[in-house]
């Protein structure tokens, strides 16, 4: 076999299995089996030479060569072991199908190993349909929640509000619970769906009606209808990830990581969900509007955008299945939970340190003798990990994990730009781009031979030059050269006398002592917030939906919107406000904006001067008055009459 193929085997291993993994034992083919169905997510059989597997789309085989030799030595192994200890072999495949049916049925209903437990809630779903026609007509629907009182065998007793009901245990775990027919034709498709203890209830009505039916106003006959079933069908998805969560929990700490991270999903599905209804609202199809001038580009533009929202919402859902149940099943120390990790962090540390074992094994291989997509995949995954940890603002856990890496003389190069994110990384160990070294060298030529006569000629070109040059960092993120780009900048500016780079131009905010919200919260305010305020205007940074925003009492002028539009703000009719994204950048433009437009009104230092002398003189009289008060209930209580004083 080829070297390279062969490396490239092992480093990408059996997908679950160990590199020399052989079976000798009925345990080792329950686990091959269990590779096979849970992580090459394959529908095989036994007798079947695994070369004769295709993808779905009917052509390209789904093993390569020396996965198709390596999974049919197994399998030969996995027939002699079986015959060996006297084992059906198709009947542990079988097993091992259902477990691995009954562990992914969480999604779409209750698993058939979840057993019913007093104190779990009930959703009640009642389907009322008319008759005739090719299949059922749902016309209404009926909702009602229920609490299991008891379990008896077959027997669930089920309190819903002051009424209690038996219903069989067996037929809850069917999607229709019964169907009862009427006179007509028509009746009622009952069915339930449970909600372990503890855990929250999902209920549609949490999605606005009115978002969901807008959504399909352009592109149903029937928006209301598709607009519900969006709804119920969140409701559903997110009850029955409750029972799927909770399949995982064997102790009282893992229940309480279980019901956390539900709430979160719960959260988080809603607000995609949402989003994305917002998204199809923008959506029309022809046979609704009508096909005369249909806007063909604007509405392929608009179905491009939903899809990119359902698809992130869909991805959120499938990777939250995959990664909820490690979380659950992970444990931290005493010490771990002092030096505040959570199960994220743990996470986050664990594919690390897997990226850099694998590392290391890459370097020590013979140079080109293994596939560059290989540490390439590797290496674009990171970075993905690290930038979100950067843009949530986690600095603590990014410069940890590039301490790390640091250390181990691995996967990132010197040149790598995220070092300069690092701030562990002293700015004399940077790498210096070609666009940073041609910049120094620039000024230093500025600073030795440039005159007034030809600063006069040449200044347009001279601004130009910095300005692709900074333009450029930029683009790399390389924010710790145009920092010490622009100090150069100053300094030459200073010590010449001549504008280089204009103080209204971008990147001199990076330069600010203060980074006040630019460059990240508060420590009073770490979790955004409002970051500034002014009479008719409000700055808001929005950390959850990562957007900053500008809020106004009514509707601003015309020349307010035209300056917003200009620099990137956008309306969003959902939150009633201006916004972008909440970059460095975003929130300097805000905070430029609010303070042009709205600014603080401070008053001078002899005002409010004037004004502290004068309420000191008030206090002072206010002070004469009462005593003089005292002093008359006093003469008048002694009998000596009423006596008026006049005070001005």
């Amino acid at each position: 076999m080829d070297k390279k193929r062969q490396l490239e085997f092992d480093f990408e291993g059996l997908n679950g299995l160990p590199k020399d993994f052989k079976i000798k034992t009925v345990t080792d083919v329950r686990k091959f089996f269990h590779h096979l169905v849970f992580d090459r997510k394959v529908n095989f059989h036994p007798d079947d030479d695994f070369s004769e597997y295709v993808s779905i789309d009917g052509k390209t085989p789904t093993f390569n060569a020396n996965e198709v030799k390596q999974y049919n030595r197994l399998m030969k192994q996995s027939f002699d072991v079986c015959e060996k200890n006297g084992k059906d072999i198709y009947e542990i495949a079988m097993d091992e199908f259902n477990k691995t049916f009954k562990r992914s049925k969480g999604m779409n209903g209750l698993p058939q190993g979840y057993k019913v437990k007093p104190g779990d809630h009930l959703v009640k779903w009642v389907a009322i349909f008319n008759g005739g026609g090719w299949g059922k007509n749902y016309r209404s629907f009926e909702r009602s929640e229920g609490e299991v009182v008891s379990v008896d065998g077959d027997d669930v007793k089920v309190k819903f509000g002051s009424s209690e009901t038996n219903l069989s245990l067996e037929k809850l775990k069917v999607g229709i619970y019964e169907t009862i027919d009427d006179e007509n034709g028509g009746g009622k498709d009952v069915s339930y769906t449970v909600v372990p203890e503890g855990f929250d209830v999902a209920d549609f009505e949490e999605i606005p009606k009115r978002v969901a039916e807008e959504a399909y106003r352009n592109t149903s006959f029937d928006n209301e209808k598709r607009g519900f079933s969006a709804r119920k069908d969140w409701e559903i998805s997110v009850n029955n990830f409750a029972v799927f969560l909770d399949s995982y929990c064997k102790t009282k700490e893992q229940k309480e990581k279980a019901i956390s991270l539900h709430k979160k999903f719960k959260e988080k599905t809603k607000e995609l969900l949402i989003s994305y209804l917002h998204s199809h609202a923008n959506c029309i199809s022809a046979a609704i509007v009508g096909p005369s001038k249909f806007p063909v580009r604007r509405a392929e533009k608009a179905n491009n955008a939903a899809d990119n929202k359902y698809n992130e919402y869909v991805e959120y859902i499938s990777n939250a299945k995959n990664k909820y149940p490690k979380i659950i099943e992970e444990t931290l120390t005493e010490e771990e939970k002092e030096s505040g990790m959570t199960y994220e962090k743990k996470e986050f540390f664990r594919k690390l340190d897997q990226d850099l074992k694998l590392a290391k094994q890459i370097s020590e291989q013979p140079k080109g003798s293994v596939p560059s997509y290989i540490r390439t995949n590797m290496n674009s995954a990171l970075l993905s990990r690290l930038d979100t940890l950067w843009r949530n603002r986690d600095y603590e856990t990014f410069n940890k994990a590039l301490d790390k890496i640091k250390d181990s003389g691995l996967i990132f190069s010197k040149n790598n730009a995220i070092w300069e994110r690092h701030a562990n990384t002293p700015t004399s160990e940077l790498y210096q781009s070609p666009e940073f070294k041609k910049a120094m060298d620039f000024l230093q030529t500025c600073e030795e031979k440039l005159t007034k006569e030809r600063y006069e000629k040449d200044k347009k070109d001279i601004q130009w030059y910095l300005s692709t040059s900074l333009n450029s960092l930029w683009q790399q993120q390389r924010i710790r050269s145009i920092k010490i780009l622009l100090q150069r900048i100053k300094d030459v500016q200073d010590k010449t006398g001549f504008e280089l780079w204009p103080a209204n131009e971008r990147y001199w905010h990076l330069l600010k002592e203060e980074k006040e919200e630019v460059e990240a919260p508060s420590a009073e305010n770490p979790e955004g917030g409002t970051i500034y305020e002014a009479d008719g205007c409000e700055v808001v940074d929005n950390i959850e939906q990562q957007r900053v925003q500008i809020l106004f009492p009514g509707k601003p002028s015309a020349e307010i919107i035209s300056y917003l539009k200009s620099h990137g703000f956008r309306w969003s009719p959902f939150n009633k406000a201006w916004q972008r994204q909440n970059t460095p950048e975003g929130r300097r433009k805000a905070l430029e904006f609010a303070k042009k437009f709205f600014p603080k009104e401070e008053k001078k230092v002899e005002e409010t001067k004037e004004e502290i002398k004068e309420d000191n003189n008030k206090l002072q009289l206010a002070k004469a008055k009462m005593k003089m008060a005292a002093a008359r209930l006093k003469l008048i209580n002694m009998g000596m009459g009423d006596i008026n004083y006049e005070m001005d």
